[in-house]
């Protein structure tokens, strides 16, 4: 499912985007979806891979 982005959220992943720091710190009021923009950001998971037990 997509969700289509609010500007206010396209502005947000621009400003991570654009950022040359190795960390950022994305803040928005309370509702404004912030796991949306985090989830639009990052690249797609690849396959799920189960934890191998240790010898």
């Amino acid at each position: 499912m997509s969700l289509a982005l609010r500007p206010y959220q396209l502005e947000a992943i621009s400003a991570i985007e654009s950022s040359q720091a190795s960390r950022q710190l994305v803040v928005l009021p309370t509702g404004s979806s912030k796991t949306v923009v985090l989830r639009a950001h990052l690249p797609p998971a690849g396959p799920r891979s189960r934890p191998t037990a240790r010898s």
